[in-house]
């Protein structure tokens, strides 16, 4: 298996891409490394200034690097990938108040985006993935508080359907479509790099 050095801390996307590249002959490790946080909206611009610093930092080896976000089409797709900072701030109930101006039924239209990049010294490929969708706040007065720092449990395909955080419990990382879109971009391009 050729290896990808995954630049994240987060085990949850190291077991996401493990599970999205292997069975396409790629092994996922781990690269720890400290690169400047990013501050933009659009998840590519974080993604693509990342993987350059982290392929500097990396001894030459092919780095990939991903940034998620949340794009609301209502707020000019912000926050993007300040979602987290958001988060951090005011939970998922920053979101609701944010949102409640163009809210229809306590639900808002988004979109979950996964940017990927994967750099060495002398090249970068890029890829995207989205998936298009809805924030329910309608009935979850228990889970939109400023203690909840995901948006999963709130994100809709469409109206009734189970949210990503339910889709996830039964498809595991299949369920996450906007990070498998991006790798399936990604690995018509992977060759290139690795």
């Amino acid at each position: 298996m050729t290896v990808i050095y995954l630049a994240s801390t987060s085990s949850v996307k190291r077991r996401n891409f493990a599970e999205l590249l292997e069975p396409h002959g790629y092994a996922v490790e781990n690269l720890e490394l400290r690169t400047q946080e990013v501050q933009a909206i659009d998840v590519r611009v974080v993604s693509r200034r990342k993987a350059e610093e982290a392929a500097r930092l990396s001894d030459s080896r092919p780095v990939l690097v991903d940034d998620t976000g949340l794009e609301l089409p209502d707020l000019m797709d912000a926050p993007g990938a300040l979602l987290k900072p958001i988060l951090n701030h005011g939970g998922v109930a920053l979101l609701d108040r944010m949102t409640r101006s163009f809210q229809v039924d306590g639900q808002c239209r988004a979109r979950y985006v996964c940017a990927l990049t994967m750099a060495d010294d002398d090249r970068v490929i890029e890829a995207a993935g989205s998936w298009d969708g809805l924030l329910d706040f309608s009935g979850k007065a228990g889970e939109v508080s400023a203690d909840v720092r995901d948006c999963s449990s709130l994100f809709r395909t469409e109206p009734g359907r189970p949210t990503l955080t339910e889709q996830a419990a039964v498809q595991g990382s299949a369920a996450y479509l906007h990070r498998a879109r991006a790798v399936q971009n990604l690995l018509r391009n992977l060759a290139q790099v690795v």
